[in-house]
């Protein structure tokens, strides 16, 4: 099976978090049955729970966009559906481009 393009991979996650099966949490990647946006992003990718795969994985940056997601989840307190909203418009429109 091909490797997923990193459009395809933030489609994935885009609608795990729109997709009601998961439960939020802040502060950790996962806490029980509830997950940060960043575990999520996680499980969908069945990487290990780090920053270092997260950043590999989707071609992000630690300091400029999972610093953000961070933020959005955990200081913010947006919902899943926010924080997919933010995704699609910050990293999608510019794959377009």
């Amino acid at each position: 099976m091909p490797e997923l393009t990193r459009r395809e991979k933030l489609l994935k996650w885009i609608e795990a978090l729109r997709s009601g099966e998961y439960k939020q949490c802040t502060g950790q990647f996962h806490l029980g049955d509830r997950h940060c946006c960043l575990g999520v992003a996680q499980i969908i990718g069945d990487l290990k729970a780090s920053y270092s795969e997260l950043e590999t994985y989707y071609e992000l940056d630690y300091h400029n966009d999972l610093i953000t997601f961070e933020n959005l989840n955990d200081v913010d307190r947006r919902t899943f559906p926010q924080i997919a909203d933010y995704i699609e418009e910050h990293y999608l429109n510019e794959e377009k481009a």
